[in-house]
């Protein structure tokens, strides 16, 4: 199985306007609903409108997909690499879009026009991030490049993922790029040739006196009735998302939230398939730190 570990600030760039521009993600991501209300008051009138638009999000992927089609030279500056998709041909800007098995939404003709949007989120936020965060995700591509020399791919990829772990046997090349801004929730699509993770990293240290990230995802994760049910459903053996809603009861919505959260925390594993349902399984080693955890803490 093919593996490719990555990573150029124009991905975090991308994720980070992303995520900012969708309200569905501010309560997945630790940056949480502050780090948005913060960064709007030295943003235009004009950049939050068409911001909030779903078809700015479509563009924002179909330039995302395009990126991950090229070999992207760490060298080129963000800057750079926007001048030349806006130099590009429309339909080879685009054709990476049309391959992504997972994309269903309809790419607009005008995909370019979101580049001035681009630039302002470059010149009013991303140049005042801590190069602290650039520096780790960096050092987590090494890290994980050296865990594949002792490692197999498939836990290599369950480790960063925090759970997912890949087909047996595929085909597909699995590409791994590590992202700050949508912490802890992992990203993930799938090409015709490719299965693309975008990992969370904790790539900012904790508070003085803070318990960890980690422990606080564990904590919070085991709080709720709805999510222990499920843990003690999925102890019996793997299921089907088909199988946990129906099980649970609950919305499928909530559901996959419930299960979002659990997978965040490291408590469950999905087991993904290329020709059958993908299943979550019960992750027994995402409890066995916990109270190590809560020790180093609180001692």
């Amino acid at each position: 199985m093919k593996v490719t570990v990555k990573f150029h600030p124009i991905f975090e760039f991308l994720i980070s306007l992303y995520v900012f521009s969708d309200k569905g993600a501010h309560k997945k991501m630790d940056l949480g609903v502050n780090w948005v209300n913060a960064i709007k008051p030295v943003l235009s009138d004009d950049f939050l409108h068409v911001v909030s638009n779903k078809e700015t999000r479509t563009k924002l992927a179909v330039i995302q997909y395009y990126l991950l089609s090229q070999k992207v030279n760490e060298n080129e500056s963000i800057l750079q690499l926007l001048t030349q998709i806006e130099e590009e041909e429309t339909k080879n800007l685009i054709k990476p879009a049309y391959e992504c098995t997972e994309f269903k939404e309809q790419i607009p003709p005008d995909v370019k026009d979101v580049i001035p949007l681009l630039i302002e989120w470059y010149n009013t936020y991303f140049t005042t991030i801590d190069e602290k965060i650039f520096n780790n995700l960096r050092e987590s591509v090494q890290s994980a490049k050296k865990a594949l020399k002792k490692k197999t791919v498939s836990q290599v990829v369950e480790e960063l993922t925090n759970g997912i772990i890949p087909p047996k046997e595929s085909s597909r090349e699995i590409v791994l790029i590590p992202q700050y801004h949508y912490s802890p929730t992992v990203l993930h699509d799938k090409t015709v040739s490719q299965r693309i993770y975008f990992y969370p990293v904790d790539a900012m240290p904790n508070a003085a006196g803070s318990p960890s990230i980690l422990l606080m995802r564990k904590l919070r994760a085991l709080t709720d009735e709805n999510r222990l049910k499920i843990l003690k459903y999925l102890a019996k053996g793997d299921r089907t998302f088909s199988d946990i809603q129906k099980h649970i009861g609950l919305a499928k919505s909530t559901v996959h939230h419930h299960l979002i959260v659990l997978r965040s925390a490291g408590l469950l594993s999905l087991v993904v398939y290329e020709s059958q349902p993908d299943q979550y399984r019960f992750r027994e080693d995402g409890y066995t730190g916990l109270e190590n955890l809560l020790t180093d803490f609180i001692t």
